[in-house]
């Protein structure tokens, strides 16, 4: 199954999950700091809470997925004037022109994206001299198959 058909087959679910736990303030800001007037790239925006936020904090932000389902999840709550969405691969960003964000977030997606050589390559492409990239990704030992293993001197690995 191709990336954005899973995607599609799950943004339903995704949707419903990302607003059961909305109250929480994703980590993220700490990092990012103030948006104020600046123009951000939401990268792998899903259902467009990061987008929501970065807008109310005064951003002009452009989110951006793979996913027609999940960005109509995102237009049809938008609250926050001041965002866009389109849809793009990251692997690539098409439909953005070069060096026209002071920032690129992504919140808990690179590892679910294939070539991150190509979407470094993009992030790059689209920010602007002197810009920031922050994301975050999901702990190695949160994968539904991670665990434990007993090393043969009995650490643990």
């Amino acid at each position: 199954m191709g990336t954005n058909r899973r995607y599609e087959a799950i943004a339903d679910w995704y949707t419903e999950l990302i607003r059961a736990r909305a109250a929480r303030r994703p980590d993220i800001f700490e990092l990012i700091g103030d948006v104020v007037s600046q123009r951000v790239c939401d990268l792998a925006c899903g259902e467009g809470l990061i987008a929501r936020h970065l807008a109310e904090r005064g951003a002009r932000v452009v989110g951006v997925d793979i996913s027609r389902r999940l960005l109509a999840h995102a237009r049809s709550i938008q609250q926050t004037s001041g965002i866009t969405y389109v849809q793009d691969d990251a692997q690539g960003l098409a439909a953005l022109r070069d060096a026209v964000f002071d920032g690129v977030t992504c919140n808990l997606a690179l590892m679910d994206i294939a070539d991150l050589d190509a979407t470094a390559a993009a992030v790059y492409r689209v920010l602007r001299p002197g810009g920031w990239f922050v994301f975050s990704v999901v702990h190695p030992i949160c994968a539904p198959e991670a665990g434990f293993v007993l090393q043969r001197d009995g650490t643990l690995a």
